[in-house]
């Protein structure tokens, strides 16, 4: 059973799929912090050791990357850097 924070993107880069096949910029992901919550938001970019969330309706959120799960932040920066 896969647990219910991991989006597709983060059950197939677990899996070994790259960013390239796994994860789109565009697309809405559940990034999950520290604590576990998760985040729906599309990928904004990163700004120094943040990265920009942009949330249901446009608003743009920076969120610092060390309250990020590992996952997520290595999903970030796939992202980041395709």
């Amino acid at each position: 059973m896969v647990p219910s924070n991991l989006d597709a993107a983060h059950l197939a880069l677990r899996l070994g799929g790259g960013a390239s096949n796994a994860a789109d910029e565009n697309d809405i992901h559940g990034w999950t912090n520290t604590e576990g919550k998760t985040i729906p938001a599309r990928f904004g970019g990163l700004r120094g050791q943040q990265m920009a969330m942009i949330l249901d309706g446009g608003r743009e959120v920076l969120y610092p990357l060390e309250k990020l799960s590992t996952e997520s932040q290595e999903l970030a920066r796939r992202l980041a850097n395709p």
